[in-house]
């Protein structure tokens, strides 16, 4: 949220300095992000007079101005009609940078230099009439739009937490918050509208008082085409709001300074009664965005005799808006619950002004208030007919218990009962009869936590002091399960992956479970999801990895090895058991061209499956993928297969389509496997340092075109002589005779040193177990 130091000082006068005040506000909880000054590019925009005009000797569309700053006297070409002598108008000279970012420098225009440039309201950041924008005012010329402003204004960003964003997303909210502090008296609240329906009601039905407790709508003539004053679009400006005429801008003016949204209809353009409903099912509305949205039947709707008007504390409709030629306007304030507008906005993705103060509960006490604040800062831009409607009553504001030993024992403090209520009663609460009475803005407030945590913010956190808490300890455990996966994210972590954290939720959209197989998880789909985007329970994290992947890389972040280690939810096999299993999926960048063995290989993607199985003892294979793959390269993939040969998840490099729509520049590997968590780890087995030498023998031998390692260290495996110690595979080889693997055998004796002979025993088990397979072998050497 912005904040605008002038702003705020005119619902709280005689405020501290900018810089003090920034650590008032984080005192009370309003954390300043950062803050700076607004508006020191607009001392460059001078006011000048125009003394002469002649028509451009090169071209009949231009003229040649000359004006003088109260200073120099320039001359600038022009292509506005405005500009006439004895008429003042702003000049942008050489150097000024204006809002749009441009950046004025003088310029030969047909054979004519011009010093800068006579410049429109709009150019400037602004709203006025004509083609430049020509003052009235009696300022002389060389004032700087500056200084006709009152200076630079200071511009807080808050990062407000939830709690404060109910009642202090406004400036009357913070402004209420700063008086608390100071022991000020509280900013006066705007009185109610008074005189409803003195001219004849407007119709108004509301069909859902739950939803909608309180509505109003007044009736107004918009006086003419003026655009709101100088001073409250450069308020609206300083917090980030381009103004758009008028109406627009006092409705946001009302809306920022004290949290109430408002909304005007085109009054021609609605047929009354208007009604506020649920949408009936395949309705459509085009909003003020121009998107065309399909409601839905929990949608809460503003809709006249025929059609749907807008979404209620969302966002009103294209065609019955306030448009350049609006004559009336029914201006609606409104009190919407706060669940009702939350599920809207998350459901069609639109987080308006209006549904974040709405969808965090607004003050239904603003709804009547918000057309007396109009009626105050219209002037001479709207006029009231006298026909309003107001359905409903202001809800009462809670009420709790008044427990200050309570509020003690939770703060740590002793501070006596009086105290406790003069804080309370600074921020507006009222302690009578044993409860305490919240102010309307305060509806949040369910019990005592609540009004300690007022009390801390006021007294100051310093205040309370330090102390351990007391209380029994229970000594906690976790499921061995979830402790083994902490192991797999250390290990993933201790080989160089970065950890990534993806949402459990994705859209109708998302692709299948990708390590498929006839256990392949089917969806489940969100009885009660917030947006359509997130209806759905992911099957796979490789696509959520993507997500981030894609998100890092737009914003130049170097693409790095990731994995996460989280639950995949779906019903194996489509049946009716739903599964949860816990899954290790990661992306690693491959290097170009590919080397093996070496790091950004598929090797290494490989090799951290073999370390978290080795350290967790868990007993896996690699073998071919049995169909094509929709992500995954034929030929550059492996299926990780359990004990059992069931496939357990997949690895190998990603094709284009797994990108699609987007693009991925360079090679990428992915991996996604299902941890077989619940298989109890091996006892680690301990030996003692060898005594005696090993011998080591290695043996080629050439295998079937489409065979594979893990078929053939699956033989060595079971073949496996007593004093084979280890083996590892030191090539692959394609060559004229054929597939050829070279195999590095180790033997050991724990009781003496191995002869020859036995040596050669184990080796001929092991050639002959290979030759029953197929195999011929080429040579061995010693």
């Amino acid at each position: 949220m912005k904040l605008s130091y002038r702003w705020l000082a005119r619902h709280l006068p005689d405020l501290p300095a900018p810089e003090v005040l920034a650590g008032d506000l984080t005192r009370l909880g309003l954390e300043v992000d950062r803050y700076g000054t607004w508006g020191e590019e607009l001392g460059s925009i001078r006011l000048v007079e125009v003394l002469a005009r002649r028509p451009h000797p090169g071209a009949d569309h231009l003229a040649v101005v000359t004006v003088d700053d109260g200073r120099n006297r320039v001359e600038v070409v022009t292509g506005a009609r405005d500009g006439l002598p004895g008429q003042r108008v702003w000049w942008a000279p050489p150097g000024t940078r204006l809002p749009d970012g441009r950046t004025i420098g003088p310029a030969t225009l047909r054979g004519v230099v011009s010093q800068g440039m006579l410049l429109s309201a709009a150019e400037a950041g602004f709203q006025a009439p004509g083609e430049l924008w020509v003052h009235a005012g009696p300022e002389p010329p060389g004032t700087t739009l500056l200084e006709l402003l009152g200076g630079p204004d200071t511009v807080y960003e808050l990062e407000l937490t939830p709690n404060l964003a109910a009642y202090a997303q406004s400036v009357q909210g913070v402004a209420r918050e700063l008086a608390a502090l100071y022991g000020r008296p509280l900013p006066p609240e705007p009185p109610a509208f008074p005189g409803w329906g003195e001219g004849g009601p407007l119709a108004v039905e509301v069909e859902d008082p739950t939803a909608c407790p309180l509505y109003t709508l007044v009736e107004w003539r918009v006086a003419g085409e003026d655009p709101a004053p100088l001073w409250m679009q450069a308020l609206l400006r300083a917090v980030g709001q381009r103004p758009l005429g008028g109406v627009v801008d006092l409705t946001n003016f009302v809306l920022f300074g004290w949290g109430q949204p408002l909304h005007a209809f085109d009054a021609d353009a609605v047929e009354l009664p208007v009604r506020v409903c649920r949408a009936r099912p395949g309705e459509r509305l085009v909003t003020l965005d121009g998107v065309e949205r399909v409601l839905d039947p929990a949608d809460l709707v503003i809709a006249d005799a025929g059609r749907v008007l807008g979404l209620a504390g969302v966002m009103g409709g294209l065609d019955s808006g306030v448009r350049p030629g609006t004559r009336r306007i029914y201006l609606e304030s409104a009190h919407f619950a706060a669940p009702v507008v939350f599920r809207t906005l998350k459901r069609h993705d639109l987080a308006s002004e209006a549904a974040l103060r709405f969808g965090k509960g607004s003050d239904p006490a603003l709804a009547p208030a918000g057309p007396a604040l109009v009626a105050a800062y219209a002037g001479g831009l709207l006029e009231p007919t006298g026909r309003s409607a107001r359905v409903g009553r202001v809800p009462e504001p809670p009420a709790v218990p008044w427990h200050p030993g309570r509020i003690r024992a939770l703060l740590g403090v002793n501070w006596d009962d009086r105290r406790l209520e003069e804080a309370l009663g600074r921020l507006g609460f009222r302690v009578s009869g044993g409860m305490v009475h919240a102010p309307s803005w305060r509806r949040e407030v369910t019990g005592s936590h609540d009004l300690a945590e007022d009390v801390a913010r006021l007294e100051g956190y310093e205040a309370v002091g330090e102390r351990l808490p007391v209380g029994p300890t229970v000594l906690g455990a976790r499921d061995a399960a979830w402790v083994r996966a902490d192991r797999v994210r250390d290990l993933a972590a201790a080989a160089g992956y970065q950890e990534l954290l993806t949402p459990s939720y994705t859209g109708p959209d998302a692709p299948a479970d990708p390590v498929g197989g006839p256990e392949a998880l089917a969806p489940i789909r969100i009885v009660n999801p917030l947006r359509d985007r997130e209806s759905w329970l992911r099957t796979g994290l490789l696509a959520t990895l993507r997500e981030a992947w894609l998100y890092n890389r737009d914003r130049d972040v170097e693409p790095q090895p990731v994995f996460e280690v989280a639950p995949v939810y779906g019903r194996p096999g489509g049946g009716e058991a739903v599964a949860e299993p816990l899954t290790l999926a990661a992306l690693l960048p491959l290097a170009a061209p590919e080397a093996w063995p070496g790091t950004g290989s598929l090797y290494q993607l490989k090799g951290l499956v073999e370390l978290v199985a080795e350290r967790l003892g868990w007993a896996v294979a690699f073998g071919p993928l049995e169909a094509e793959h929709p992500w995954f390269h034929p030929g550059r993939s492996l299926a990780i297969l359990g004990p059992d040969g069931r496939r357990q998840g997949l690895l190998g490099e990603l094709r284009a389509e797994f990108w699609a729509p987007a693009r991925m520049r360079g090679r990428v590997a992915g991996l996604e496997w299902r941890l077989p968590l619940a298989v109890e780890p091996a006892l680690p087995v301990i030996r003692h340092a060898p005594r005696f030498p090993a011998v080591v023998r290695d043996l080629s031998f050439v295998v079937p075109e489409e065979s594979g390692w893990a078929e053939w260290e699956a033989v060595l495996a079971a073949a496996r002589p007593p004093r084979l110690e280890a083996w590892r595979l030191m090539d692959r080889f394609r060559g004229g005779f054929g597939l050829s693997f070279t195999v590095r055998f180790t033997f050991r004796a724990p009781d003496r040193t191995l002869t020859d002979a036995e040596v050669d025993g184990d080796m001929a088990r092991l050639m002959a177990a290979l030759e029953v397979r197929g195999a011929r072998v080429r040579g061995a050497s010693t």
